[in-house]
This record gives structure tokens, C-alpha cells and sequence, in this order.
């Protein structure tokens, strides 16, 4: 146990230790740490210091490499240059609520140091502060955080994740350079001032901002991007604008407040995206099974496929190119029919208009092609008014329409034998009360 003679203090300043070694706690009173006054810093396991601490000198601790804990008093302000540098067995140190700026070097080197917990009320970081950490895993950046100095965790190798607080302005020279486990970085909109290439051989699984500006494009150079997850694509340049479709697909492809947003930013721009989506086949599958490709792009995606011989790209474009020509079938059916619709409504219209109603009346068709292929059409008119069309010719038939009165099919000949009057196409449409060709006009099914 250390004793007060173990101490000498000049002036409230610790100026010599001739003590053992091992935990030490620094007498109250003591208001600064002089540099050099642990003449043999490697003696030092422990070191609790005391109320009233004011001061740090530079290098107060430096290469203290058997150091491993450390309690610094609340009412500290700041942390001083090259104060624990070189301690490279630092495992644990708390740093008071009080302190509001980490000077250049004041950790640099601490090897084993894991964890930090940094006070919101901190707006700088020094130069090199945290440089050559390699162990530091959990460090997150305080909310009052406004400048970070040149390599100011720099080769901190262990570092999994960056959120820089909305607030933060200034981001030094290769301030996390060599950080090569980042792979989150959160970026602020209020980043303004960008040093040279902060994430210089990082390899950025995801970089996060609200809305790109032009400040991320120069502090993301020399840094490997994946992905990025934004809420504006169409603001992300055209360098990054792969990662952004591939952040959205990753991170954001079940969100529907950004869904019609991405829909038409990946639609837009699907013809750029077409060799990046074979490269990662994820984006290439989201991209057909959400109708994202445009009919006209589909061709380039196919000779991509045929190009890098990717059979099942290949097969995934070509049912993509079916489904959509399926659709558009569809469609037009679906048009033609309710066409139909609208016309039988017009032709009961006129059939009660003129009290010449074919309500429980049967007919057949039989004819050319042309006529035929209405056949589809004219039972749905004939349905609206409450008549039948019928397959053949029957003794319910009252009428054949046809448009080859002297025709050899089985249905003219049936109907000869029935005795089954015989309508051309003109008094098939004066009794249904109708002018001109309409079920053959709009409605054909020939057309679709």
C-alpha cells in the first residue's frame, strides 16, 4: 500500500513517484500529473486518481505498457496529449461526463484497449487519438461530436461500426484509415468539411445517409463500398448508384414508405444496373419478380445472360419476358371485354328502344373466319339481352347467322335439315337493333 512519502507534490502537481508500483491511487489534493513523473512507468498495473484533478501534462502515463485499468475523477475537462500513449496493455478506462475534448495521441497505441466510453459533451478529437487501437471493438461517437483530426482512429483494425452524430461537421485526413472490420458508416447531412480519403482501405458493407452530397463522394475515396442505404436514390451519383440499388434490396425491400420511391429509381435506371445484377443475382431476381424491368430492357438483360453463359439468368429472363407478354394479353383481354360490356349494354338499349326484344331466342353462328372469330363477342351481346348463342344447331334454334347463305358446313347443313331460317349478318344486326359493324370493329377477338 502506497504512503504519502511514496509522493512528491510541487504546488498541487505530482511531480515524482517512488512507490512500488502495481494499483496505485494518487493522494487527494493532487490537482496534475507531471510529465515523467513515473520515472519507471512499466511498474504501474492500476491507477486511481484523485477529486479535484485538473491536468494531465503530455505523455503523463506514456508507456506505462503493464497499465491495464485506469479511473479518472468526474470535473476533468480534458485529456491531455499523449496521456496513456503507448499503454499498450490498457484494457479499461472511464472518461468523466466532464471532459469535452481528447487531445492529439492520448491514447495512441493502446493495443488492448476494447471499449470506450466517450461523454456526449466531447466536440473534438484529437490528431491520432485513438490511432493503432487495435482491439477497439465499441466506441460510439458523442452526440456533441463536431470534429474528428487526422487519423484519429486510425488502424483501429477491430472496429465493426461508425455512426458520426447529425451535428458533426469536420472529418481529418484518413481519419479511420486501415479501419478494416468498418463495416457500417453512418454519414450526417451536416458533414461539411472533408479531409483526404478518412476511409482510406476501409470496406464498407453499408454506408447510411439520408441524402447524398457531394462531401461522401470525397470521403469515401479509397473506401470499398457495398452497399448504400439511403431515402433519395435519385441523389446518389451515378458511381454509386449500383450499391444503392443493392442497399434497397438488402436493407429496404420490405419497406413500403420507400417502395414506390425505389420501384421507379430501379425501373429507371435498369438498363445501367444490368451487369451489376448478374454479378449479384439478388438484385437480378428482385428486380424481375417485382416487374421492375422494362419490356425494352428486357432484351440486354438477355444478351447479358447469353454473354457470361449463365443458363438459369438466362431462363429467369425468358419466363420473365413470357410473364410479360402474358400480362399484356391480359390486359388487351381484359380491355376487349369490357368493351363487350359496354356495347351489350348499348345494344339492349337499342333492342328496347325499337320493342323488338330476342330475349329466349337461340342462334348459331357458322361463316368465314371473320365471323367466327366474333363468336366469343356475340354471345356475350347476346347473354346481355337474354338470347343464347349455341355450339350447334339444334330444334331450339331459331336463327343461323351467317354470312355464306349457300355454305357446305355441318351447321348449314343442319340447319336445312331443321328448317332453322337462315340471318346474314345485315338483319342480324337490325334485330338486335344495331348500325354498322360493331362487334366486329373494337370487339374482335381476332385483334387481341
Amino acid at each position: 500500500m502506497d504512503s504519502a512519502l511514496d509522493f512528491v507534490v510541487t504546488d498541487g502537481k505530482l511531480t515524482e513517484y517512488r512507490g512500488a508500483g502495481g494499483e496505485v491511487t494518487v493522494p487527494e489534493g493532487v490537482t496534475g500529473i507531471a510529465f515523467g513523473a513515473f520515472a519507471d512507468p512499466s511498474i504501474l498495473t492500476a491507477v486511481h486518481l484523485p477529486a479535484g484533478l485538473q491536468s494531465l501534462d503530455y505523455g503523463a502515463f506514456m508507456g506505462s505498457a503493464n497499465l491495464q485499468r485506469v479511473t479518472l475523477p468526474e470535473g476533468l475537462a480534458k485529456i491531455d496529449g499523449g496521456a496513456f500513449m503507448g499503454c499498450m496493455g490498457l484494457k479499461e478506462i472511464n472518461i468523466p461526463e466532464s471532459v469535452t475534448a481528447i487531445e492529439s495521441r492520448a491514447f495512441y497505441g493502446c493495443g488492448a484497449l476494447e471499449r470506450i466510453s466517450l461523454p456526449d459533451g466531447i466536440t473534438e478529437i484529437g490528431h491520432s487519438a485513438f490511432c493503432g487501437c487495435a482491439s477497439l471493438r465499441e466506441a460510439a461517437m458523442p452526440r456533441g461530436l463536431k470534429t474528428l483530426s487526422n487519423m484519429a482512429f486510425g488502424d483501429c483494425m477491430s472496429l465493426p461500426a461508425l455512426e458520426l452524430p447529425e451535428g458533426f461537421t469536420s472529418i481529418g485526413d484518413n481519419a479511420f484509415s486501415g479501419c478494416t472490420s468498418l463495416a457500417e458508416i453512418t454519414l450526417p447531412q451536416s458533414l461539411e468539411k472533408v479531409g483526404y480519403s478518412p476511409f482510406a482501405y476501409c470496406r464498407a458493407e453499408a454506408v447510411r445517409v439520408r441524402r447524398w452530397k457531394p462531401q461522401f463522394t470525397s470521403a469515401l475515396l479509397n473506401c470499398e463500398v457495398t452497399t448504400v442505404v439511403t431515402d433519395d436514390p435519385e441523389s446518389v451519383p451515378a458511381e454509386y448508384r449500383n450499391a444503392a440499388a443493392l442497399g434497397y434490396v438488402r436493407g429496404q425491400g420490405n419497406d413500403p414508405a420507400r417502395r414506390e420511391t425505389f420501384s421507379a429509381f430501379l425501373t429507371a435506371h435498369a438498363a445501367a444496373l444490368c451487369a451489376f445484377a448478374f454479378e449479384h443475382t439478388e438484385l437480378l431476381y428482385f428486380l424481375c419478380e417485382n416487374r421492375l424491368i422494362a419490356a425494352g430492357d428486357t432484351d440486354l438483360f438477355l444478351r447479358q445472360a447469353e454473354a457470361l453463359r449463365d443458363t438459369e439468368g438466362k431462363a429467369l429472363i425468358l419466363n420473365y419476358q413470357n410473364e410479360l407478354g402474358m400480362e399484356h394479353l391480359n390486359a388487351a383481354r381484359r380491355e376487349k371485354e369490357k368493351s363487350a360490356e359496354e356495347y351489350g349494354d348499348r345494344w339492349m338499349d337499342r333492342a328496347m328502344e325499337r320493342d323488338e326484344g330476342v330475349g329466349g331466342m337461340h342462334f348459331a353462328v357458322s361463316g368465314s373466319h371473320r365471323l367466327m372469330t366474333a363468336r366469343e363477342t356475340i354471345a356475350v351481346h347476346l347473354k346481355a339481352l337474354g338470347a343464347a348463342l349455341d355450339e350447334d344447331v339444334t330444334p331450339e334454334t331459331d336463327y343461323l347467322v351467317t354470312d355464306e347463305p349457300a355454305g357446305e358446313t355441318e351447321h348449314h347443313l343442319r340447319a336445312r335439315e331443321l328448317g332453322v331460317p337462315l340471318l346474314t349478318e345485315q338483319e342480324f344486326r337490325e334485330m338486335l337493333g344495331v348500325e354498322g359493324d360493331v362487334y366486329y370493329g373494337v370487339l374482335s377477338i381476332s385483334e387481341i
